[in-house]
């Protein structure tokens, strides 16, 4: 299994929290979204939201995708997180920050 799937099926979760605080359009396909783990942030872009139906993103879909190797993350968290790019790229408007606890669920 790769580092983004364990990633994706919680295999990083710690139970801690993620805090989304600020997510923001680009352009017709991307948007960038800054968060916090751990106490530390991360400013990551959303590439080819304008593409996809709503959920149809996965951790490959941003950058620096290098980045969620080191990020203790549940699969709940990134799918909250992956909504959040969506919904602001089609014009939502979120109460940020938003704050999504990690899932200790099994794998």
């Amino acid at each position: 299994m790769s580092t983004s799937e364990e990633t994706q099926r919680g295999g990083h979760g710690t139970g801690g929290v993620l805090r989304i605080l600020e997510v923001r359009r680009l352009d017709a396909l991307d948007c960038a979204l800054v968060i916090e783990v751990a106490g530390l942030r991360h400013e990551l872009r959303a590439e080819r939201v304008g593409q996809s139906p709503l959920l149809d993103m996965s951790v490959g879909d941003f950058s620096p995708y290098r980045l969620f190797r080191e990020l203790p993350l549940s699969a709940h968290q990134v799918r909250q997180w992956v909504r959040a790019a969506a919904l602001v790229h089609r014009g939502e408007t979120l109460s940020l920050p938003l704050e999504v606890a990690g899932e200790t669920s099994p794998v």
